[in-house]
């Protein structure tokens, strides 16, 4: 059963980082009971309602989050309460693994006539990985962070806007069926069908450029809300996510847009003993190693130009495990 491990939530630091990547920040004692009582919401969620037949019926059907272009700017003021220090969090393709990889991936064979899986996809997926495989492995362990924290900006209502792959369904790397999409109960349970959830489609599903027309709604609609600065994150570091940048980065500063290490995932196809480095004893992402990854590579070749990186900072991660 999926359940939350809900680990003390003490000082947020980056003191294990070098220096130069990022200030100490603190949660006060009041951030860290209020961080618990999200994720003890979030874990309550996740055991009963989420686990309905009635819920998952809903969840196979559709994603359930609304589309950026199909909201009237006449409603973009109901969006401003959601949008905190002028800061709009963008991820890229979440779940891209293993829903969209043609890689040598288990196949997970499911028999929806015996009723709903209790998991989602990716958790079942989770127990048949390799543990002498190190880039699956780091894919999973980003996974679960980049799920924690859309999970709790949904609860706490915060703007969030997902780059959904262009036409996913005809793209799904196990098939699509009627009733049972596997992708869109994902991205259900990541959002809880939260209002302050948008999204918009990459241009293609295996790249992560925005359409012109997409990135001018985006920035109109930024721009109404108040949204000043984006926290970017998702996948791949190098590939789609480096696509968006380079899209928004045509309408923003390199101020404006921030890359965000712990959710960022690293190309799969890297050098096993440098993506080795990047976990720690226990398996779990190594926050030194992501910080020094991403300050050695975090440039764009065509310019030089090195991506802006924040840490994420709302709780004390990993909060979650499954």
């Amino acid at each position: 059963m999926v359940h939350l491990l809900l680990l003390l939530i003490t000082c947020m630091s980056l003191s294990c980082a070098p220096g130069s990547l990022a200030q100490r920040v603190d949660l006060s004692r009041e951030e860290q009971k209020h961080a618990r009582s999200i994720f003890f919401e979030i874990d309550s969620r996740n055991r009963t309602i989420k686990k309905t037949d009635a819920w998952l019926t809903k969840a196979y059907a559709s994603p359930g989050i609304k589309k950026l272009n199909d909201i009237a700017p006449a409603s973009y003021d109901d969006y401003r309460s959601a949008v905190v220090n002028g800061e709009v969090v963008i991820i890229v393709h979440p779940g891209y693994f293993p829903f969209f990889d043609q890689w040598s991936v288990p196949v997970i064979e499911t028999d929806y006539a015996k009723g709903y899986p209790k998991r989602n996809l990716v958790e079942r997926l989770g127990d048949t990985l390799d543990p002498a495989n190190t880039p699956y492995l780091l894919l999973r362990e980003q996974e679960k962070l980049t799920r924690d924290l859309i999970e709790y900006l949904s609860l706490e209502q915060r703007l969030v806007i997902l780059i959904l792959p262009r036409n996913y369904q005809d793209h799904l790397t196990y098939g699509y069926r009627r009733g049972f999409d596997e992708y869109a109960r994902y991205i259900s349970e990541l959002t809880n069908h939260s209002s302050y959830i948008l999204f918009l489609e990459s241009d293609t599903y295996r790249s992560g450029f925005l359409l012109e027309k997409d990135l001018d709604m985006l920035a109109g609609f930024m721009e109404w809300i108040g949204a000043r600065s984006i926290l970017l994150g998702g996948g791949f570091f190098g590939k789609c996510l480096s696509h968006c940048y380079i899209s928004l980065r045509s309408r923003y500063s390199h101020e404006q847009i921030n890359v965000v290490p712990e959710i960022t995932m690293p190309p799969p196809n890297g050098k096993t003993i440098e993506q080795a480095i990047l976990l720690d004893k226990a398996g779990r992402l190594s926050r030194r190693g992501i910080w020094d990854f991403f300050q050695r590579t975090s440039y764009r070749s065509t310019n030089n130009e090195r991506f802006h990186l924040k840490p994420l900072t709302w709780y004390r991660y990993p909060t979650i495990a499954r």
